[in-house]
């Protein structure tokens, strides 16, 4: 599997800084954990691309975080279910 980012901010981008260091911003994780539970790929690899040169990043499949995954999906398809917009939490706020 493949996952390629352009951060907008280059190597100047957390993204890229982070991935310099061998590992993934939290939120970049969960979805490519979410991808490798769905692809059952053996492996992620992860690309940030600043325009000119690249950084590549191996992640490994982490089942252990694939029950919270799916009880976060499963909480959502009740919500597109029942047409209930999701609960808004802390990190999530209204738009405008």
């Amino acid at each position: 599997m493949l996952e390629i980012k352009c951060p907008f901010k280059r190597r100047d981008s957390t993204l890229w800084k982070t991935v310099a260091e061998g590992r993934l911003p939290e939120h970049y994780q969960w979805q490519v954990q979410h991808q490798l539970m769905v692809t059952k790929a053996e492996v992620a690899d992860v690309y940030v691309f600043d325009g000119t040169e690249g950084l590549l990043l191996e992640v490994q499949p982490q089942a252990d975080t694939w029950p919270r995954i799916q009880d976060g999906w499963d909480a959502f398809m009740r919500c597109v279910r029942d047409a209930q917009a999701p609960q808004l939490t802390a990190r999530r706020t209204h738009p405008g």
